[in-house]
C-alpha cells in the first residue's frame, strides 16, 4: 500500500515532470521553454529520488539527494540566463572563456562533486528513521560547504534577474520575469527554511517542503498562462500599431502619388496652354513687326513729300489685316485663358451647378496638342446640369481624355459622348487604340498600376477618377479588347456629392 507520508513528494514529482512538459509541448518551443523544461526535469528529480528515499530508506538514494540538488542549481542559473537574454551573449568570452563552456564546466563540477559526495561522509551522515513521515536524511555540518558554490550560482542569477526585471519596458515580460524571481526566490527560501529548521522541531520535513514545491509548481503553471495571455494582448496591440502606422505610410504614399499625378496633369495642361497661346503671340509678334516697317514708310513717304497711292494702299491693307490678325490672336489667348480658369473654377465657389459638355469642351482644348493627328468626334447631346465639385469633375475628366489621347498616339480615333441617362448624365470616351489585356481589366482603377511599364506615368489617373466620380455617387466602367480600343462609361447622377471631405484630399491643391 503507497504510503501517506510519501504523497507530498509524489504529487510533487507529478506536478513538475507535468510542468516540464507542458513547458516542452504546449508552450511556444524556443530556448526559453527548453532551459525552462531541464529546470523543471532536474527539480523534479530531487522529488523523485526524496520519494525513494523516504519509502525505502536506500543509502544510495540518500547520496543521490544532494547532488540532484546541486544540478537543480545549475539548471535554475541556466534557465535564469535564458530567461534574461545573457545566452545571446555566449560568444563573448568571460574571464578568457567563452560562457557556455563556463556553463558546462559547472555542470561537470556538480557531477564530479556528486560522485565525490556519494563517497564520503561529509554530505550524508546517515538515514534515520522518522516514525509515521518515513525515512529522512541526517546532514552532516560540512555539507553546507559543498551547497555554498551552487548557492552563490543561483543567488547571483537572481540578481540577474533582479536587474533585468528593473530594466524591462514590455508590460508583459515585465510581469511574467517579476513572477519567476518570486517563484524562484519561493523555490530556494522553502528548501533552505524546511531542511534547516524543521529537523530540530521535530516537524515533518519532507512533507512540508514539497507541499510547498507542489504549491509553487502550480504557480508556475499560472506564471506560464498569464504570460501568454499577455503576450497575445501585447502583440495584438503592437499589430495594431503596425497597421495604423503602416495604413498612414501608404495614405502618405498615395497622397504622394497624387501629388505626382496632379503635377503630370499640371505639365500636360502648361504645355497645352503654351502650345495655345504661342501661335497667336507669334502671329502678334510678325504683325507687329510688319506695322512697324509700314508705319516707318509711311513717316519716310510724309517727310520726303507724299507717297504713291497704290504703295499707301498696300500699306493701309497691311495695317488693317495686322489689326485683325492682333484681335483674333488676342481672342485666342483670351479664350484659352477663360478655358482654363472654368477648368480650375479659379473664380467660383467650389460647390456649383456645371454643365459637362463644356467641360468637356474646354478639357479637349487644353489637350489639343496631345489629340493634334488624331480624328478626334464630338456627340455632346446631354442637357442636363449637375451639381459637383467643379475641380474634382474636371479633374477626373481630364484623366480619362488624357489616358484615350495617349492610347492613339497622335493617330487613330478618340470619340467623346454625352446624353440623358436616369437621373444624370452618361458620358462616353472611347478611343481605337491597342485596348487594354483581359488580365488587367480589373486592375485598372488600383492605385499606381499601370501598363505604359515602368517609370511612364504614376498610374494614379484612373485611380483618381474612380475616386472622384465614386466619391458623386456615380459610376465608372472601362470595356476594353485587346487590339480593337477602348470605351470608358462614365455616369454622374444630377445631385449625387456624398464625400467632398475624401474629394478634396484627392485633388485640392
Amino acid at each position: 500500500m503507497f504510503p501517506v507520508y510519501a504523497f507530498p513528494s509524489a504529487f510533487a514529482m507529478s506536478v513538475i515532470v507535468a510542468l516540464a512538459l507542458t513547458s516542452l509541448f504546449y508552450a511556444p518551443r524556443n530556448r526559453l521553454s527548453s532551459a525552462f523544461a531541464m529546470f523543471c526535469m532536474a527539480w523534479g528529480l530531487v522529488a523523485a529520488v526524496t520519494l525513494v528515499l523516504q519509502m525505502t530508506g536506500s543509502t544510495a538514494a540518500a547520496r543521490l539527494a544532494p547532488p540532484a540538488v546541486w544540478l537543480t542549481y545549475v539548471f535554475m542559473a541556466i534557465y535564469i540566463l535564458v530567461l534574461v537574454r545573457r545566452d545571446q551573449q555566449l560568444r563573448t568570452p568571460v574571464h578568457g572563456m567563452r560562457p557556455d563552456v563556463w556553463v558546462g564546466a559547472l555542470l561537470v563540477c556538480a557531477m564530479v562533486i556528486g560522485a565525490i559526495a556519494a563517497s564520503t561522509p561529509y554530505v550524508v551522515a546517515g538515514v534515520t528513521k522518522e516514525g509515521m513521515w518515513g525515512y529522512g536524511l541526517e546532514f552532516h555540518p560540512a555539507a553546507m560547504l559543498f551547497h555554498l558554490p551552487f548557492a552563490a550560482l543561483a543567488l547571483y542569477g537572481l540578481s540577474l534577474l533582479y536587474k533585468a526585471w528593473q530594466a524591462e519596458a514590455s508590460p508583459a515580460r515585465r510581469v511574467f520575469l517579476r513572477n519567476n524571481l518570486a517563484a524562484l526566490v519561493a523555490i530556494i527560501a522553502s528548501a533552505s527554511t524546511f531542511a534547516a529548521v524543521l529537523p530540530s522541531l521535530g516537524l515533518p520535513t519532507f512533507a512540508l517542503v514539497f507541499d510547498a514545491f507542489t504549491l509553487i509548481a502550480f504557480y508556475f503553471f499560472g506564471v506560464i498562462a498569464n504570460y501568454q495571455y499577455r503576450r497575445v494582448e501585447e502583440l495584438n496591440a503592437s499589430l495594431e500599431d503596425k497597421v495604423a502606422l503602416r495604413t498612414r505610410a501608404l495614405e502618405q504614399a498615395q497622397a504622394r502619388l497624387v501629388q505626382a499625378e496632379k503635377m503630370v496633369a499640371l505639365g500636360r495642361l502648361v504645355a497645352g496652354v503654351a502650345h495655345e497661346i504661342n501661335s497667336p503671340l507669334g502671329a502678334v509678334r510678325s504683325v507687329l513687326d510688319t506695322r512697324g516697317r509700314a508705319t516707318e514708310a509711311l513717316l519716310d513717304g510724309a517727310r520726303s513729300g507724299g507717297v504713291a497711292e497704290d504703295r499707301y494702299q498696300r500699306l493701309e491693307r497691311a495695317l488693317r489685316d495686322g489689326d485683325r490678325v492682333v484681335t483674333d490672336g488676342l481672342g485666342r489667348i483670351d479664350g484659352v485663358v477663360k478655358r482654363l480658369k472654368r477648368f480650375a473654377t479659379l473664380d467660383e465657389s467650389e460647390l456649383q451647378t456645371i454643365d459637362l459638355n463644356r467641360s468637356l469642351e474646354d478639357i479637349l482644348a487644353l489637350l489639343r496638342p496631345d489629340l493634334e493627328g488624331a480624328t478626334l468626334e464630338r456627340r455632346l447631346e446631354s442637357t442636363r446640369l449637375i451639381t459637383c465639385r467643379a475641380r474634382a469633375v474636371n479633374q477626373a475628366l481630364l484623366n480619362v481624355l488624357t489616358n484615350a489621347a495617349q492610347a492613339v498616339d497622335h493617330h487613330g480615333r478618340v470619340s467623346v459622348q454625352t446624353e440623358n441617362d436616369g437621373d444624370g448624365v452618361a458620358i462616353r470616351i472611347l478611343d481605337d487604340g491597342p485596348g487594354i489585356a483581359a488580365e488587367h481589366l480589373p486592375h485598372v482603377f488600383d492605385p499606381g498600376f499601370t501598363t505604359r511599364g515602368v517609370g511612364v506615368g504614376t498610374g494614379m489617373g484612373l485611380a483618381i477618377a474612380y475616386r472622384i466620380v465614386n466619391d458623386h455617387g456615380g459610376t465608372i466602367r472601362i470595356d476594353s479588347t485587346l487590339g480593337r480600343g477602348t470605351n470608358v462609361q462614365v455616369h454622374l447622377p444630377e445631385r449625387g456629392l456624398d464625400q467632398a471631405s475624401s474629394i478634396d484630399r484627392m485633388v485640392d491643391p
